[in-house]
């Protein structure tokens, strides 16, 4: 009962509410695991840091009793809570099976250190082996991330999904790595490289230090009303719908903040063609002529293609004139597009990303009054 207290008033005491927490039983009931998934939810925007740890430990409770009820609720969380999926995907690790995996895949790309490590060391244990190339090739990414004592992980789970080993006598993880990019790249010729991505020496910050301005004490000025501007600035509006402003040309960033991890929207921005949605996979049309047009194609309807190149360009080229279209690893979007953008810009930029778009309200026409 003085548990069932001190849970309630855990937003006004977070701190001995994790204590109490920390300290329930195994199998503590229906009714305390529906009270704790309460407290986590109504702590969901709480900026305060001993709330933070507290909705931690909830799900690490909720994890290790493993309810379906719990397992869902934390699936949900992790749909609608990008910037915490690191921890989601921790508690969802304790049951690898066919629902978490997917969500385990798409966790890997922001999990770092002993968050990485868990999903990875559940992946390796799970029965469930993907059936497509990118898990793999995000799982040689994390190993070619990690340090050399936390490599052997990742090589264990590219071991346990393709029945393949290419470790030698006195192999330096390095070299295993190679190994397994070099056959990635023969068996998934078409796929993108399992390379991680190299700024270019025209960039003017490293992803790092983006990241590490956003998390600073000078981002919390950001402005999404500024933000909205430098949209416009940083060309994003030329081809991306935010709400009702942008053109609909490439995918729609509406939501892009409630769906991605805050790490993912970057990467995209200053390395577009890491990751390429099929939806959005550029192209290569070759014509009779010899010319070669890279881009979104999109049949015209009218016995032509039209191709839209990275400048903005639009090419439309006659059926008859085509030679072949083949995919191209490139991304249509421009990299450099935070280039010409100050650190606060690009902060002003990740808030109006991260808000909701201002709905345009339709009034009614006044009535006519009648004499």
């Amino acid at each position: 009962t003085e548990r069932a207290r001190v849970i309630a008033s855990g937003a006004d005491w977070p701190e001995a509410t994790l204590w109490a927490v920390a300290k329930l039983p195994p199998q503590p009931g229906d009714d305390t695991l529906a009270q704790l998934r309460s407290l986590h939810a109504e702590l969901k925007d709480s900026e305060d840091e001993a709330a933070e740890r507290l909705r931690v430990g909830i799900v690490a409770v909720l994890a290790r009793e493993g309810d379906e009820t719990s397992m869902s609720y934390l699936r949900d969380c992790f749909e609608q809570e990008p910037n915490h999926r690191s921890v989601l995907a921790m508690g969802l690790a304790q049951q690898p099976n066919s629902e978490n995996w997917p969500l385990l895949i798409r966790a890997l790309p922001v999990a770092e250190g002993a968050a990485a490590m868990e999903i990875l060391n559940k992946l390796g244990q799970s029965d469930v082996i993907p059936t497509e190339p990118e898990p793999i090739r995000q799982v040689i990414l994390k190993g070619l991330a990690f340090n050399e004592r936390q490599r052997p992980i990742a090589v264990r789970v590219l071991n346990h999904w393709t029945e393949q080993d290419f470790s030698e006598p006195d192999q330096s993880s390095d070299e295993l790595l190679a190994r397994w990019q070099e056959w990635f790249r023969t068996t998934y010729p078409g796929e993108a490289d399992p390379a991680l991505p190299q700024a270019a020496d025209t960039d003017t910050y490293t992803m790092a230090e983006i990241l590490e301005y956003l998390d600073s004490e000078e981002a919390v000025a950001a402005d999404s009303g500024r933000g909205k501007l430098v949209y416009g600035k940083a060309q994003c509006a030329s081809c991306h719908k935010f709400g009702d402003y942008g053109e609909g040309i490439g995918p729609d960033l509406t939501s892009v903040g409630r769906r991605f991890h805050r790490k993912e929207i970057l990467e995209s921005t200053i390395f577009p063609s890491q990751v390429i949605s099929d939806q959005y996979a550029s192209h290569t049309v070759i014509t009779l002529d010899g010319l070669s047009y890279t881009g979104l194609i999109a049949d015209s309807g009218n016995g032509s293609v039209t191709v839209l190149q990275s400048d903005g360009k639009k090419v439309v080229v006659d059926d008859a004139d085509v030679d072949e279209i083949v995919p191209s690893k490139t991304s249509v979007m421009p990299a450099g597009l935070l280039n010409e953008l100050t650190l606060a810009e690009i902060a002003d930029l990740f808030a109006y990303l991260e808000g909701k778009p201002a709905t345009a309200v339709t009034q009614r026409p006044a009535e006519t009054i009648k004499q």
